[in-house]
């Protein structure tokens, strides 16, 4: 199994282009491989690649994509 760093990450939501639904199912089917990044450091990460109002977020250690980000 190859490693999975935060570049393969950024790398396959890249490739899943700015829709939503894509991600979202991307980051359930991903749970237990995102759980070694802090939600911080993903956001950081994806900042430029997902839609700017939205943003991950942690909720009794599930990871979910949630509205909450910059608006402009």
């Amino acid at each position: 199994m190859s490693e999975y760093t935060i570049d393969v990450v950024k790398s396959d939501v890249t490739a899943l282009g700015k829709n939503v639904m894509k991600i979202r199912k991307y980051i359930r089917d991903h749970q237990a491989q995102l759980q070694q990044f802090s939600t911080s450091v993903l956001n950081q990460a994806l900042r430029d690649v997902i839609p700017l109002w939205m943003m991950l977020k942690r909720k009794y250690g599930v990871l979910s994509v949630r509205a909450g980000g910059k608006t402009e």
